[in-house]
């Protein structure tokens, strides 16, 4: 599933990069940084060298630990062979993101 393809998006993504460490909350050793390619209120597009499995429950922070929320995988799309798109939906909608 594409970006555009995603039904049920609320509110526009702001195009923002900034790294992130993204990890799973079932397996916190699971982690990775990433990049976001947008953010918004309810969500972000976060590119990652792993693919992450739709509906798994991540946590989502900065790099320098300003900003931390729990998330939903909502697609996760290969860009290539050592890339991938990863869409998020926060749990609760998250201000300080846009805020950067």
């Amino acid at each position: 599933m594409s970006v555009g393809e995603y039904v049920g998006r609320r509110d526009t993504r702001e195009l923002q990069k900034f790294r992130v460490l993204i990890s799973s909350s079932q397996k916190p050793l699971c982690a990775e940084y990433g990049c976001t390619e947008n953010v918004s209120l309810h969500g972000a597009r976060i590119q990652t060298d792993r693919p992450w499995g739709a509906g798994t429950v991540v946590v989502v922070s900065s790099s320098v630990g300003q900003f931390l929320t729990q998330a939903r995988v909502v697609y996760c799309e290969s860009l290539s062979s050592d890339a991938f798109a990863v869409g998020v939906e926060f749990y609760v909608p998250t201000v300080a993101w846009l805020r950067r």
